[in-house]
């Protein structure tokens, strides 16, 4: 039977024969094959034995094994299949369906293991993109504490030379400032280094910090803004300061891409037993197509990209992980 197998499967692939069990065992051991193809009934280690080991070893776990046997019968097959085996031809077979199933799970066998290198790989640049934004937003902040200091230091000494110079050099740090706490922020929140303070906290003064940290870019807009939320009975377990920066980042994109004195509404309440927060604005709207993307990273609008407020696409991605580190959804 081993030369007659060994005979037909030669004229499409290299094929290494073994005696018994404990000989193929050891053979994996040292090069593990692309498939093993086995007998259940052999002398010392038979095919249930040798698929056990098999799948006990990282380097031999993932081999596809195929069962040939004189057991017929649905119930051997179930048995096989059960232990392990990829598959479970009965003896006597017809060439024809043995070399079908064999290159079946040699390709099948192949997109697995390109499918675990693919991933592997994606793994490896995940670590490398963050640790990379992790560097970024610290070789950048670097710099800028100086700059921001220095101009601290000019308004101080209420010099009025060049103050419209100044100005514009501080909106563009701020502005520089804000982009790369994104990155610090996103970069923590993929290597897993924020922790939630948790404390019990109203809605209505979540939403209170975060239009402190935006009422100005609000106002220099001349936005009306629309606020209907409750001052008690939402109360949730929350780290006030991370959600204040999830309604900061959502109201800062509403008042972004809304044209000057349009309108922003704020509103929340209780439904079925969870507490729902909606942003609402009357700014240029997201396309159907992006709708799916707009919380992953680096994702953006098209149509606001040219926009002298536009942002590295984190603010939204920042939005649903901090959400969601609460139990949340958005």
């Amino acid at each position: 039977m081993r030369e007659y197998v060994t005979r037909l499967l030669r004229e499409q692939w290299d094929v290494e024969t073994a005696a018994d069990g404990a000989a193929a065992l050891a053979r994996a051991k040292h090069a593990p094959p692309d498939l093993i193809l086995s007998d259940v009934m052999m002398p010392g280690l038979d095919g249930y034995e040798l698929l056990q080991a098999l799948r006990a070893e990282p380097a031999t776990q993932a081999i596809p094994v195929i069962f040939l046997s004189a057991r017929a019968g649905e119930e051997s097959r179930l048995e096989g299949l059960s232990a392990g085996a990829d598959d479970y031809l009965v003896k006597p077979f017809s060439a024809r369906e043995l070399l079908a199933r064999v290159e079946i799970h040699l390709k099948v066998s192949r997109l697995r293991r390109e499918e675990r290198e693919a991933r592997a790989e994606a793994e490896v640049a995940n670590r490398s993109k963050d640790e990379f934004l992790a560097m970024l937003g610290h070789e950048l902040r670097n710099p800028l504490a100086p700059i921001v200091t220095a101009l601290h230091i000019m308004r101080l000494r209420g010099d009025e030379t060049l103050q419209r110079e100044r100005s514009i050099i501080e909106r563009q740090v701020d502005h520089l400032v804000r982009l790369i706490d994104d990155l610090l922020d996103i970069s923590r929140i993929a290597r897993g280094k924020v922790e939630l303070k948790r404390e019990l906290v109203e809605m209505s003064e979540i939403v209170a910090k975060a239009l402190e940290m935006v009422s100005a870019l609000i106002e220099q807009r001349q936005h009306h803004l629309v606020i209907d939320v409750p001052a008690h009975g939402l109360a949730v377990e929350a780290d006030a300061v991370r959600m204040a920066q999830v309604v900061a980042n959502l109201l800062n994109n509403a008042a972004k891409y809304t044209e000057v004195r349009g309108t922003i509404w704020v509103s929340a309440w209780r439904e079925d037993g969870e507490i729902v927060l909606r942003v609402r604005d009357t700014g240029i709207g997201l396309s159907a197509e992006i709708l799916p993307r707009v919380f992953d990273l680096f994702v953006q609008e098209r149509q606001a990209l040219d926009r002298a407020q536009g942002g590295l696409g984190l603010g939204l991605a920042i939005v649903r992980s901090l959400v969601e580190m609460h139990g949340g959804t958005v």
